[in-house]
């Protein structure tokens, strides 16, 4: 049986949830992808990780491709970094503001695409 504040252990990398969390969305999807190598124990975390991963990723293939299509494509790359922008400070401010809880905000279909990757990653 897990303790109510299991979530504000210190994680692997020895400094707070309040701070391990955001950091997964630091640098979009590759701070997200250093956060599921290196955290192995904390969920809270590792779900943060995972989301980045998952969002991050998929608003970089989605911009890849967007911007691949000339003229059409490349009018709508500045409103996916503009929205991807707003998906990063909020992430970033909502992973520190629920670290007193430990229950990360789960974005509709984000979040569910983020658990199975948790559930394939190796622990």
């Amino acid at each position: 049986m897990s303790n109510d504040l299991d979530h504000l252990k210190k994680t692997d990398l020895g400094i707070e949830v309040c701070y391990a969390a955001p950091l997964s969305y630091l640098l979009v999807w590759v701070s997200g992808l250093a956060m599921l190598f290196l955290e192995k124990n904390n969920p809270y975390v590792r779900f943060h990780a995972a989301q980045s991963v998952v969002l991050f990723g998929g608003i970089s293939v989605v911009s890849a491709i967007t911007g691949a299509v000339p003229v059409i494509g490349w009018m709508f790359v500045p409103f996916i970094a503009l929205g991807a922008l707003v998906a990063w400070v909020f992430m970033i401010y909502r992973a520190w503001d629920d670290a007193r809880e430990g229950t990360p905000l789960k974005l509709p279909i984000i979040g569910d695409l983020a658990q199975k990757l948790l559930d394939a990653w190796p622990s």
